[in-house]
């Protein structure tokens, strides 16, 4: 097993990365994506090529109607890897705070100063009277509301409008076929990606305000839809500002915020501590040539995200909106390098969990197309015939997307570091197990119950969880 001591500057003990797969068997699994590839003669055409014009971001953004977004229209737009907007989104429900003012009445909650970052304890129905009528005297937010549970455990109505109405619900919605968190195993505990709300008091937009949300980068993408918000004066409608940053300009980017910020360690952009205001913006653009994508959200506009795209919001009235996350096969690489990234960031700063898991994810996704690749290559051989019934067509191409990009992120990826815990240290003690250098072909045995297949694709065996454990 092929494993990297790091040296923790605290600590005098190497922190030894483990896996329960052999690198054998990791090796093993990289050569049958490669084979699947070239059995579907799949056309790597979503290879990430990065763009140098650090200017590129002033043509990025893409709007559209959601009655004129099909997926393949989308698949399209979000093959570019640059951020969408889409208008006209309708959901059913009433999202005004007056409706979770009289449903979360006496519930307390806490809420963060977008000012100073102090938290504060809160009763959701006076938040939520103020919030209606603009009175506070602090810019409150309340992020990933409901507190401390799922969306659709406290609000199932909404939660179920929100994922009848999100567009691209085949890449957004937690079942959706080309997210790939959808692929883990219905038994498993899969990352919480959402949806979530968030809701947060008006910001002036100038250079004493540090807006609602901070510049930070997100290892998955994501989409926002602004559900509510109060007018402006004379009845403008109120509004969300959004600064998007490409890739390709985030070095400079960094490198500014260390000439504004002292003494701050770890990342300058991870550690989500800047707004980058208007003058900071100014000279940006002026010194090097850097001009974020801009976009102002209105009620009913969904801002969707790829993942490695820095940015920052900034509310010019107060707003309601929800978010979800989601694993694109088109932005995959770049959610392993802010993977990397983060991995030092939680190294650097000592704080931060790594709630996505992203090798257990990509290990899972593919491990679950392996299994249905016999299916998907029967209904790709149906998808040729005349009398296909609609829709059969687009399954196989679900795999050569996704196998594809899983193929190309391996060379990115040390797949012998823990699936399920990249930085989990060695506890030493309690009983070792000694592994075969190769992929067992011992009978399995275990608890009786349901059944998990082995995730080599020739292999073909299945147990209990007990027993897959053992086989593995």
């Amino acid at each position: 097993m092929r494993c990297v001591s790091v040296r923790c500057a605290e600590q005098h003990e190497p922190v030894v990365p483990t896996s329960r797969f052999q690198e054998t068997e990791l090796d093993k699994s990289v050569t049958e994506m490669q084979r699947i590839l070239a059995l579907t003669q799949h056309n790597l055409s979503l290879t990430h090529q990065p763009v140098h014009d650090t200017n590129a971001a002033s043509n990025s953004l893409r709007v559209i109607g959601a009655s004129e977004l099909d997926p393949a229209t989308f698949r399209r737009f979000w093959a570019r890897r640059a951020p969408l907007v889409v208008r006209d989104v309708r959901l059913q429900g009433n999202w005004g705070p007056q409706f979770f003012q009289d449903r979360f009445n006496t519930t307390e909650a806490t809420a963060v100063d977008c000012e100073t970052e102090v938290v504060h304890k809160i009763t959701l129905g006076n938040y939520f009277k103020d919030f209606a009528h603009g009175a506070s005297s602090k810019v409150l937010k309340l992020k990933d509301f409901p507190p401390a549970t799922h969306m659709k455990a406290a609000l199932s109505d909404l939660n179920d409008a929100f994922l009848a109405a999100v567009p691209a619900s085949d890449y957004t919605c937690p079942n959706g076929t080309r997210n790939l968190i959808s692929h883990y195993h219905p038994q498993a505990i899969s990352p919480d990606l959402g949806p979530k709300m968030y809701v947060a008091h008006a910001t002036a937009q100038d250079d004493g305000h540090n807006g609602s949300t901070r510049l930070h980068v997100d290892v998955t993408c994501a989409v926002n839809i602004m559900l509510w918000a109060s007018d402006l004066p004379d009845d403008v409608p109120g509004f969300a500002l959004w600064h998007l940053f490409p890739p390709q300009t985030l070095a400079i980017v960094r490198a500014y915020i260390r000439t504004i910020v002292e003494d701050d360690e770890g990342d300058p952009i991870h550690n989500q501590t800047t707004y980058l205001t208007p003058s900071m913006l100014r000279t940006l653009q002026q010194d090097h040539g850097v001009s974020p994508v801009v976009v102002h959200q209105h009620v009913g506009e969904a801002v969707f995200i790829p993942a490695n795209w820095a940015h920052q919001v900034s509310n010019a009235a107060n707003a309601i909106k929800v978010a979800c996350d989601f694993l694109s096969a088109e932005n995959l690489l770049a959610s392993v390098q802010v993977a990397k990234e983060l991995r030092l960031q939680r190294l650097s700063a000592q704080y931060g969990d790594d709630v996505l898991q992203l090798n257990l994810s990509l290990w899972t996704a593919w491990s679950s197309l392996s299994e249905l690749r016999t299916e998907i290559l029967s209904r790709a051989a149906l998808a040729s015939s005349p009398t296909d019934g609609a829709g059969q067509g687009d399954t196989p191409n679900v795999m050569n997307d996704i196998c594809g990009n899983l193929d190309n992120a391996s060379d990115f990826l040390d797949l012998s570091a823990d699936v399920q815990s990249a930085e989990a240290p060695s506890k030493g003690g309690g009983r070792k197990r000694r592994r075969k250098d190769a992929h067992s072909q011992d009978p399995i045995v275990g608890l009786p119950g349901d059944r998990f297949p082995c995730p080599v694709f020739e292999c073909g065996r299945d147990s209990s969880r007990a027993g897959i454990m053992d086989h593995l």
